[in-house]
């Protein structure tokens, strides 16, 4: 979780990278941003996106054509000193970390 500092208006962004091999009709990846907010109980989802790597379904494995899928969220919003901001991804065995960074 990232805590927010002090009140005030903040640019959000958030990048994550896919990668995979063959593809399934099936496989969807999401990426969603979250605030836990001081002043409401429950966690309110601030940016969301849903991709498929796949056009057309290809078998899984290892000689397959591998496939790269980045996903970028960004927006501006008035958080309060304490909310605490978390990304999360559904399928994180597909995530890339080989970039510095990530």
């Amino acid at each position: 979780h990232l805590v927010v500092p002090s009140n005030g208006l903040y640019l959000v962004y958030s990048q994550v990278l896919f990668k995979g091999r063959g593809c399934s009709s099936f496989l969807v990846l999401t990426h969603t941003v979250g605030r836990f907010a001081t002043s409401y109980p429950e966690k309110v989802n601030l940016l969301s996106a849903i991709k498929s790597p796949c056009q057309k379904e290809i078998p899984e494995g290892p000689e397959l054509k591998p496939w790269y899928e980045p996903i970028y969220l960004g927006g501006v919003f008035q958080l309060e000193k304490g909310d605490r901001l978390s990304a999360e991804v559904n399928l994180p065995q597909y995530l890339d970390f080989a970039e510095a960074g990530q």
